[in-house]
């Protein structure tokens, strides 16, 4: 990881990095706004707005978050870090200490975000293999967001594929049979997102973190342009007045993927996820 690592900056460097951008403002502190309730049909809807699927699954981290940032002064970049550990631990996903892993959630924020891309499209492929067709060509789509994920179909222990020959392609060893559950699970085993450095000017630390944390811990799309709704995900919206940070709603969607059943099919775990949004909302509801 660490010779990738090396040449992202290196990608970076030949397509200008944003060390000198003015600094979004400083607000890292985490903050909960107080909203009424959501109605089940608003969260259903909601949650087909911006869900993503691999393979009929919804794929999600295995392995302890370890983000990393690239592009910001250095001082900046640990806030972000600092604030998607504490967005992920608030969901109850697991989050390594800074300094003590290999980073699996990778952000870049470059002057030219679609030329960074390109190039590490051309010359680092290897960071696109796992992506599928649609993700890669979202992906690859002009704009100041650019997100992928690495995502490994494993068994429905979360057991990954073997080599059982020398020769032969890694195999899948599957127990059981359901009705109800599939078979596999998808585990996300890195994220990389890039972003535009002019796209961020005027936004905070805090809209900036819990952006990637939706778009890469939850792998969230932002809805349709001009389409109300109360999320981080319209940050970059140009038709929206996006929040100060992740919102309820947000945050529901965010905890209740990581309480689905992993070997569930989207349809089941997109209803669990509906109804974790509907549960947190009347909960704070009944607090304020």
């Amino acid at each position: 990881m660490r010779m990738v690592l090396i040449g992202f900056a290196l990608a970076i460097a030949a397509a200008g990095t944003a060390q000198a951008q003015d600094k979004p403002a400083d607000d890292p502190g985490i903050v909960v706004r107080g909203q009424k309730g959501v109605p089940p049909r608003e969260a259903r809807k909601f949650v087909r707005q911006v869900v993503t699927s691999t393979e009929g699954q919804l794929a999600r981290f295995v392995d302890p978050v370890c983000p990393f940032v690239l592009g910001l002064p250095r001082q900046y970049a640990s806030i972000v870090e600092d604030r998607i550990r504490a967005d992920a631990r608030q969901a109850g996903i697991g989050a390594a200490d800074a300094g003590k892993c290999q980073p699996n959630l990778v952000v870049m924020v470059a002057d030219d975000a679609d030329a960074v891309v390109k190039t590490l499209r051309k010359r680092f492929e290897g960071l696109f293999r796992g992506v599928g067709t649609e993700e890669m060509s979202r992906a690859m789509r002009e704009g100041p967001v650019h997100v992928w994920s690495t995502v490994e179909v494993r068994n429905e222990n979360g057991q990954a594929p073997r080599q059982t020959e020398s020769d032969g392609p890694p195999t899948l060893r599957v127990y059981g049979a359901s009705i109800v559950d599939l078979q596999t699970r998808q585990a996300v085993l890195q994220s990389i997102m890039v972003l535009d450095a002019n796209a961020l000017l005027g936004k905070t630390l805090t809209q900036i973190s819990d952006y990637v944390a939706m778009r890469t811990l939850a792998g969230a799309r932002p809805p349709r342009q001009g389409v109300e709704a109360n999320t981080i995900l319209t940050l970059f919206d140009a038709q929206a007045a996006p929040p100060p940070a992740m919102t309820g709603i947000d945050r529901g969607f965010l905890t209740g993927l990581y309480k689905v059943r992993p070997n569930g099919t989207s349809v089941t775990q997109m209803s669990t996820i509906s109804r974790q949004i509907v549960k947190d909302s009347k909960a704070r509801t009944e607090r304020e």
